[in-house]
């Protein structure tokens, strides 16, 4: 190899992300010569190190975290999540309308929090709990086979009577959830 690739090749593992594309955007324009060819497959390698890095970084950062809440009860959990990893206002508002309106369902939950859809608001709650998973228990098994039901782990589903006499189910804050954000002055104290 020649000294100019030779030094292309020592500097790629120092590069960061833009520099990496920059350089694989122009190898790929000379796709043809060996070099970049060479190139291109460097780069390849240090983004699969990269990942195989993060995720492993990822996976030692989770460990601790369950060492470190392994004795807690869900509400110190939930207090130690919520403050690590701040509620987005979009949570925080969901949770205040769960909290506001007990009971209610997906449909009237929806009208409610703004959201264009109803399952907008299960996806909200659940991607809430999953960011934080980490610091939370195991989620509760979902009623679709082969899934987790992440909402599960500051909500709980009431019975209830639809008005065509169906069966459905209504959405409240767990009790271990209120009393976390009351902790935290994300809620107000009962009156």
């Amino acid at each position: 190899m020649n000294d100019r690739l030779m030094r292309v090749l020592q500097r790629v593992p120092t590069m960061a992300g833009a520099q990496l594309t920059q350089l694989e955007d122009n190898a790929r324009r000379h796709s043809t010569d060996p070099a970049a060819q060479v190139i291109l497959h460097e780069i390849g390698e240090e983004r699969r190190r990269r990942v195989e890095s993060g995720a492993k970084a990822e996976e030692e950062r989770a460990d601790a975290i369950a060492s470190r809440v392994a004795d807690l009860n869900l509400t110190e959990r939930l207090g130690l999540a919520f403050t690590e990893i701040p509620l987005s206002d979009a949570e925080l508002a969901r949770l205040r309308v769960l909290h506001d309106h007990p009971d209610q369902n997906e449909y009237e939950l929806m009208v409610l929090a703004g959201d264009r859809g109803p399952s907008a608001f299960n996806l909200i709650i659940g991607m809430l709990c999953y960011r934080r998973r980490a610091y939370l228990p195991a989620p509760p098994p979902s009623r679709t086979p082969n899934e987790e039901f992440w909402s599960g782990l500051v909500c709980e589903l009431t019975p209830r009577n639809a008005s065509n006499g169906s069966k459905t189910h209504g959405w409240r804050l767990r009790p271990e959830t209120v009393l976390a954000l009351r902790r935290l002055a994300l809620l107000p104290e009962a009156a």
